[in-house]
């Protein structure tokens, strides 16, 4: 039987690596860990719950919105959506699947120049 202590630790190292709540929760299953109260396996769910009960550490839930946008300008049309929506700028994606193979590459090109 593995001890809390061990959990803590454990969940700290795979949270580290940067992996989501629910390959953590199936890992651990994997390991023999299992939850202090009942015994059960890991769920997403029991993951959240003991690192924020157990372990003081809260998930913020990032919100994300695409747009799709109307013209080639994407800076201007994430500034726009991000106005509109009051919504900080990195939380706006755009959907750009309307637009033909080049203007797609002029696009890249003016993002990563």
């Amino acid at each position: 039987m593995k001890t809390v202590s061990e959990l803590k630790e454990r969940i700290k190292e795979l949270k580290a690596t940067g992996i989501q709540q629910k390959k953590v929760a199936e890992i651990l299953n994997k390991e023999g860990f299992r939850t202090p109260k009942h015994g059960a396996l890991f769920t997403q769910p029991s993951v959240s719950a003991f690192m924020r009960k157990k372990m003081g550490i809260r998930q913020r839930k990032r919100k994300v919105r695409t747009i799709s946008a109307r013209t080639t300008n994407t800076a201007v049309a994430r500034t726009q959506a991000a106005s509109r929506e009051r919504m900080a700028l990195a939380q706006i994606t755009i959907d750009a699947s309307w637009l033909n193979e080049s203007q797609k590459q002029k696009i890249i090109q003016a993002i990563f120049v």
